[in-house]
């Protein structure tokens, strides 16, 4: 792998991404868009009793990407006006870092990490690589202020990571979004799979839902041995009008199979969580009767809140 390698104070502006006027763009969650697609004749696969389609998705560029790395990291960087997602560690990655940094106006996904599924697999099956250097691992995303991100792709996350392993996010601000603040998992399945050991810490995520329901502020996918979701600070979902079920709006959602996960001490705005088909969870003292504490501390810390005062 490269290794060893810092990125500070670079400011990254002005990408674009011409696929969806040439070729167009169908969305199947989160930015990943069909390749292709089709309604089973009989409902069910062999790991999926319930599943009605099959489909092959492609993925959308960022204005920085890596593959194969190692113990690199990005500090006080800008992320800003760009025409898909902004910082994307596609896959094999290791022992990196995303600290201090800023990513605003971008029209898809502002940080993506991981494997989701490749063009040629199909996206419900689980992905369990013989080589686990494929994965990405061992990350922290610390302290970065994500916000007005998927201005463009209404399906995409402020931060999103797939099949992942040991990834933390934490003290980070995370608003003004039209679907989920944080996303961690990929694959809709309870089957035995890589992801395992990632956290959701002390994150302050606001303003999210604007335009997307079937969301959380904090949101999962699939079986996750070990993940944490603790002391986020999650609150001030939007409430649109035209969106499709108008119940789906949630402060914290394991969506489909998600499983062993720890679910604790989340300061949210209302008791409103969403579950489908879940596995075994730990779920204990989240809602609006947390200690205020929790507020307090969740989001950037005080060493790094003065990005939010650097000039754009």
């Amino acid at each position: 792998p490269v290794e060893h390698i810092h990125f500070e104070g670079i400011a990254f502006m002005h990408s674009t991404w011409m696929r969806p006027s040439e070729l167009g763009y169908v969305p199947l969650q989160a930015g990943m868009y069909l390749l292709d697609a089709y309604k089973l004749p009989i409902d069910g696969t062999p790991l999926k009793a319930n599943l009605e389609n099959q489909a092959w998705i492609g993925r959308q560029p960022a204005a920085v990407q890596l593959s194969g790395v190692a113990h690199t990291s990005f500090e006080r960087c800008r992320f800003q006006h760009l025409g898909a997602s902004g910082l994307d560690y596609v896959m094999a990655s290791c022992n990196d870092r995303i600290e201090g940094c800023i990513f605003n106006d971008i029209a898809g996904s502002g940080i993506v990490v991981g494997k989701f599924s490749d063009p040629g697999f199909e996206t419900h099956l689980p992905y369990q690589p013989k080589d686990e250097r494929e994965l990405s691992r061992q990350m922290q995303i610390r302290n970065n202020w994500v916000y007005d991100c998927a201005n463009e792709y209404w399906g995409c996350v402020g931060i999103i990571a797939g099949y992942v392993q040991n990834v933390c996010v934490a003290h980070n601000e995370v608003c003004e979004l039209p679907y989920s603040g944080i996303s961690i998992g990929w694959g809709w399945i309870r089957s035995a799979n890589c992801m395992k050991d990632n956290q959701m810490i002390a994150n302050d995520v606001h303003h999210f839902g604007r335009h997307n329901y079937s969301c959380g502020g904090l949101y999962t996918l699939s079986a996750q041995t070990g993940t944490l979701i603790a002391e986020n600070y999650v609150h001030d979902i939007y409430h649109p009008d035209y969106v499709h079920d108008k119940t789906q709006g949630h402060y914290i959602y394991l969506d489909e199979a998600s499983s062993w996960m720890t679910i604790r001490d989340n300061w949210c705005s209302e008791a409103k969580f969403g579950q489908n088909q879940p596995g075994l969870n730990h779920w204990e003292n989240n809602g609006p009767q947390v200690d205020d504490s929790i507020k307090a501390k969740a989001g950037i810390q005080e060493h790094w809140q003065h990005i939010k005062i650097m000039p754009l």
